[in-house]
């Protein structure tokens, strides 16, 4: 049986995903509810969630952690629950090389 490898390489931030849906993403905390518009605002100043990428105090991560507090943001926790609940349609929709990945493993899944 042959195997089939074909790595993800995330060139972005993971945290840059989570802004694929930013209702979903605080929901996670009732308190984060008031950060939606200054996130939605972030996410709309660029073609996709990919691309907010442009500098170290801007990347996604320090976004997220300087907007959403009180809980503050934690990756692991919240991180996966946010994809989970956004999930993989809305990811493929809008974050193209992702998607790219995505259809390429169900492709290769397919034809075995």
């Amino acid at each position: 049986m042959q195997s089939v490898f074909s790595p993800y390489i995330q060139p972005y931030e993971f945290e840059g995903l989570l802004f694929t849906d930013i209702a979903k993403l605080i929901e996670l905390e009732t308190s984060w509810e008031k950060a939606f518009k200054e996130l939605n605002a972030i996410r709309d100043s660029f073609s996709s969630p990919e691309h907010i990428n442009d500098g170290y105090e801007t990347k996604p991560s320090a976004r997220i952690n300087g907007i959403l507090q009180k809980p503050s943001y934690r990756k692991i926790r919240h991180g996966s629950l946010a994809i989970k609940n956004i999930g993989i349609d809305n990811l493929c929709e809008q974050c193209t090389h992702f998607a790219e990945w995505y259809h390429k493993l169900n492709q290769i899944r397919c034809s075995a």
